[in-house]
């Protein structure tokens, strides 16, 4: 399938009725750089982590220990992301190194990146420091939509 226009991509996302089968890690990062370059990091943070939850609802992904929206993981991409964005890198730069791996795990221990409060908080990396610190941004604990809140 050939992939969507980032106008198409962001409509779809920000109106909820992107599909799921669509909602890849590539996506993810098309999403991400789209408003790295638009807005400011922490108002960048606030509306991904938004409509990441609203799209999650759509598709019945709720936040739990095991899946769901990840506080931690989403502010690492956005630091990752912005460095490459302040280095001179092109968004094409950017999804060619970045597509086919997760580099998190460079920064963070397993059991601190699949703890609870990495998935709902933000929590400083444990393995190597960040090349830009996304802890300042949105100091206060975000607002999850969670499995206990539906249920």
């Amino acid at each position: 399938m050939q992939e969507r226009s980032l106008e198409s991509l962001i409509d779809l996302f920000e109106h909820q009725r992107l599909p799921q089968s669509e909602w890849t890690h590539r996506a993810h990062l098309r999403v991400a750089l789209y408003y790295l370059r638009r807005l400011e990091p922490d108002m960048a943070l606030e509306l991904i982590r938004e409509l990441i939850q609203q799209l999650n609802l759509v598709h019945q992904v709720l936040t739990t220990p095991e899946r769901g929206y990840h506080e931690t993981r989403t502010r690492v991409w956005l630091a990752i992301l912005l460095h490459g964005i302040e280095s001179g890198k092109t968004d094409e730069m950017l999804l060619s190194e970045y597509s086919g791996v997760d580099i998190v795990t460079d920064y963070y221990g397993r059991e601190l990146l699949e703890s609870w409060e990495a998935r709902i908080g933000w929590r400083e990396p444990d393995k190597a420091a960040l090349p830009i610190d996304p802890g300042p941004w949105c100091e206060i604990t975000p607002e999850l939509i969670t499995l206990q809140e539906v249920q």
